[in-house]
Parts: C-alpha cells; structure tokens; sequence
C-alpha cells in the first residue's frame, strides 16, 4: 500500500533526557505526570512562547498537542546517584524549541523535582533517528553539537513497509485511553477501531503540524477494509486505573486506561507501517502525558 505524500512534510523529533538523582527522590504515582508538570514550569520560567506552544491550553477539538512525553520506566524511590529520564517527541514547528526543552530540562534539574524538590543533574542528551539509533547530542559539559535534523513520518513508516507479517503483537506499557462510542474501551479493540482512531491522529498532526493536508479518504478507507479482516487477541491486556491531581485547576482526574500485550493476526503487513508509526504518536487520549505508548513486535506467522 502507497504511502502518502503528506507524510513527508510532518517532521518529528525525538529527544531523550538521562539525569542522575543528587538527593534522594520518590516519585509517587505515574513519573510521566511529574516530568509533564516540571517541564511545563520550566518552559513557562524561561521561555513562555515555547511553553504556551508545546502545552497552550487544554487540547480543543480534534487539534492534538505537538509533542508526546515518555517516562523511563523506574520505581518510586531513587537514591542519590539513580539514574532516570524521559524522551520527548516534538511535531512539526515544535523541532524548531530543542534547545530551549534542554535548557528548560537543565532548570527543572537544578530547581528539583518531586514535592521536596530532589536536585538532579542532566548527564546527556540525545536524538532517536528513524531506525532508532540515538545519535548523542548534549553532555555534563553542555551542548556538544547542532541540533541534529528532524525524521519525517514517512521515514519511521517507511521501516515497516513490506514485511510479510500474519501475526503482531502491540504491547501496551503506559495506559491506553481509547475513545468509542460513549466511553472508554475496557477491553480490547476491534482492529477497524484502533486502526480508525490512529489513522484519526496521523491526519490531525500532517494537517496542523504537517503539510496541512489530511490523509487522503481513499486510503483511511483502504486501511480500514484491512482490518476488518484482522483477528484480535486482547487476554494480555487489563484495565489499570490511577488519578491525578492537576496542578492547574486542583482537580482530580481520571487517568485510567489498558495495560498489556493486544496481539492480531491476519494479513498485517498494509498495517504495519501505520501501527510502527503509532510507535512514534502513541494511541489514545492523554498522549502528551506518554498514555498510549506501546512497543510493536510482528512476525511471518
């Protein structure tokens, strides 16, 4: 199956932050949360143009957020000299604030993270290319070199184009929030569902952040007579909940969603360069938290 054009014009920049705790840190809850709050504060101190871009208001509509934030997986308590980090994803024109993410992950590290504000130090930075190799980029010592070029979606899809695959398996580490009808999936999606609901975001972030043009309507729906025929597994997967306490408004809010392994079968391989792409966006609602990452693993049979 043809890849679309307007793939190409969607640029996307995944950056990963490592850190070593200075004093004892607990992170309680999920870390993802904690990194999305000290970032934001960060970027509001330093540079509100890019915060108000990256974070802005609550989402509206079906305009997405241009970034996706990633927690290392860790437990709650680190000792001095621990280390953690997150990745960062960045679309479209939010390439262009790299810097001003590392200098502002440079002040929440010194300003302390967690309620008793736990110094941390940034050890390294790097960039995750298409194929993901990390190619570094900032030391201890600070920047080392140009902000590498972004990757395009289509490279990322690219990856997966052609593989022969009759059997995949989307394992799920952060929660998956999926919108149907008029509420959350509990249970697993039908392959259409979850293929429709990615499709959905890939054309969102091309037309906002991209080429500004959709996905093409002959294609979404090529995609989807696909997965009609597609068999899903969903024993792997269960329904996690957890609540967070927002900084913004002091609410509480429902963070609760799928965790596991959803495994499909079936002739996959026009699938695949869309599921490895959702690598990249993750699935779901909540997605700039890092809800909805999962790692995709397929197989000839």
């Amino acid at each position: 199956m043809h890849l679309p054009d307007g793939l190409r014009g969607l640029p996307m920049l995944r950056l990963h932050f490592g850190l070593r705790t200075a004093e004892p840190l607990r992170l309680a809850g999920y870390a993802g949360s904690t990194w999305h709050g000290a970032l934001g504060h960060a970027l509001l101190a330093l540079a509100p143009a890019s915060a108000e871009l990256l974070y802005g208001s609550e989402s509206v509509g079906d305009v997405p957020r241009p970034m996706v934030l990633l927690p290392y997986a860790s437990g709650p308590e680190h000792a001095p000299g621990a280390g953690l980090g997150f990745s960062l994803t960045l679309f479209g024109p939010a390439v262009e604030h790299a810097a001003v993410v590392a200098l502002a992950v440079e002040h929440l590290a010194e300003r302390g993270l967690g309620t008793r504000h736990a110094r941390l130090r940034l050890m390294q930075a790097s960039v995750e290319l298409a194929d993901g190799t990390l190619q570094p980029w900032l030391g201890p010592a600070g920047v080392a070199a140009a902000v590498p070029a972004p990757v395009t979606a289509a490279e990322v899809a690219a990856l997966w184009s052609g593989w022969p695959a009759r059997r995949a398996v989307l394992a799920f580490d952060t929660r998956l929030r999926l919108k149907h009808a008029s509420g959350l999936l509990r249970s697993a999606p039908p392959a259409r569902v979850l293929l429709q609901r990615l499709l959905e975001r890939v054309s969102a972030l091309c037309l906002h952040y991209g080429a500004g043009l959709p996905l093409p309507e002959d294609l979404v729906r090529a995609v989807l007579a696909v997965a009609e025929s597609v068999a899903v597994e969903g024993q792997g997967l269960r329904w996690q909940e957890w609540e967070r306490l927002s900084g913004r408004t002091g609410m509480r809010m429902p963070f609760g969603g799928l965790v596991g392994r959803l495994a499909m079968r079936g002739n996959l391989a026009p699938l695949l360069p869309w599921l490895g792409l959702g690598e990249w966006l993750h699935l779901g609602s909540k997605s700039s938290f890092g809800l909805g990452h999962y790692t995709l693993l397929a197989a000839p049979r």
